[in-house]
């Protein structure tokens, strides 16, 4: 259903146009599954049949990791899309090169009300008094386990609540999972960042904000990856897509992730039994906390129509079905009144809206160096496969960031 709101935000749009002409606006995005693409075809192809002054062009990226560089790419070769996704955590690598248009004035002239928004997401895009992306959704990320096999274990169904007890988890789900299935494990990690950083955020204290990397920040993480390695329950694919098919062919019992995959698991395993939880804290003097990263989208200085790439994004940001995000939905919607929807709705979503009640405590994942997370993520492979101290791989870490931290400053 096409809202009154974007209907006068089009008229507003046609009345600046001039007559017979149409704007083209080029739309890129990553495309990790199949069903994510599909998700934002289909709410282009809308777009494009309800009005006909501005023509939106969809040219997906494949894969999340080769879509950062071939953003950048293409932004230093003068050959940007309109409009785009923006990672958080990437933020400064775009203002760094000026890829992003400021989009205050925009905002102010569009109508689309800022405060509608669920404000953590736009505040990963701030930078001072300008904003240079609108979130288009953002995800929380846990852990989703095997129903059946956390069943078989004789586990409850609050999940762990501490790293202790998320260890007993993963040597009770690798003991029922080899029965199942030879040589079968507890977890499957590609040690991407976005698993890697919910676990150290974790191990925090209460409240911690920090985008400083010390070491009694990072040891509890790497010593508990490192020591549930060496008891042989985590199973290495170091690939985001693949690491997930090993979890939907059942040879491992959990994966780190926020909600991308779930129509991707609905769609091609539908009698997969599987619930995501929050993650649990370091210890029992802490509570469990919710880990965000944010997409937003973000508008090239080189657009030549940014007004008509304006109206694309606020429609983007607002289309949103209640229906079609219980089957289809790869990540919760920014807008407060889709939020609203979902914590009230009649699905619990395998756990994604007890996850998204829990919000309050966040932690994004933007307020990271983009340098301290490929740190972060490649000494950690590194440990992993080279079964090396714990110790060793931090303070080789914090060698490098402050090293890079240097290097920034001169």
């Amino acid at each position: 259903m096409v809202s009154n709101y974007f209907l006068s935000l089009l008229l507003v749009f046609v009345s600046f146009q001039a007559l017979g002409q149409k704007s083209k606006i080029v739309v890129s995005g990553w495309a990790t599954t199949k069903e994510e693409q599909d998700e934002l075809a289909g709410k282009i192809e809308k777009f494009n049949s309800i009005q006909n002054n501005i023509s939106v062009v969809y040219e997906p990226i494949p894969m999340t990791d080769y879509y950062h560089q071939n953003l950048l790419g293409r932004m230093k070769s003068g050959d940007p899309p309109d409009v785009f996704y923006v990672r958080d955590a990437y933020l400064g690598d775009y203002l760094q090169i000026n890829a992003l248009k400021p989009l205050q004035t925009l905002l102010n002239v569009s109508g689309l009300k800022i405060q509608s928004l669920y404000q953590p997401a736009v505040d990963a895009f701030r930078r001072e008094k300008n904003i240079y992306a609108i979130p288009k959704d953002f995800n929380i990320i846990g852990i989703t386990i095997n129903e059946r096999y956390r069943k078989l274990a004789g586990l409850p169904a609050a999940g762990p609540k501490t790293f202790d007890e998320l260890s007993d988890w993963f040597t009770k789900l690798s003991a029922v999972a080899s029965v199942k299935i030879n040589e079968g494990r507890a977890l499957v990690i590609s040690g991407h960042d976005f698993e890697i950083l919910p676990f150290i955020a974790q191990a925090s204290k209460p409240g911690w904000t920090s985008p400083d990397l010390e070491k009694s920040l990072l040891l509890p993480a790497y010593q508990f990856y490192s020591r549930e390695n060496k008891k042989q329950v985590i199973f290495l694919d170091f690939n985001v897509l693949s690491s997930n098919l090993v979890f939907t062919d059942q040879k491992v019992a959990s994966v780190i992730q926020g909600i991308w995959f779930f129509p991707y698991y609905d769609n091609n395993v539908p009698n997969l039994d599987y619930r995501i939880y929050p993650l649990p804290a370091l210890d029992k003097k802490n509570k469990p906390r919710t880990v965000m990263t944010t997409v937003g989208w973000g508008i090239s200085p080189k657009c030549k129509d940014p007004e008509a790439a304006m109206l694309v994004l606020t429609y983007l940001v607002n289309t949103f079905n209640y229906e079609e995000w219980l089957s289809k939905g790869v990540a919760f919607p920014a807008t407060n009144n889709a939020l609203n929807q979902i914590k009230t709705g009649k699905d619990s979503r395998h756990g994604a809206r007890e996850l998204l009640k829990s919000t309050g405590n966040e932690t994004g994942l933007n307020r990271w160096a983009k340098s301290d997370i490929n740190l972060i993520s490649r000494e950690f492979k590194s440990m992993m496969v080279s079964l090396k101290n714990p110790d060793e791989i931090v303070n080789t870490i914090l060698i490098q960031s402050n090293k890079a931290k240097k290097e920034l400053q001169q």
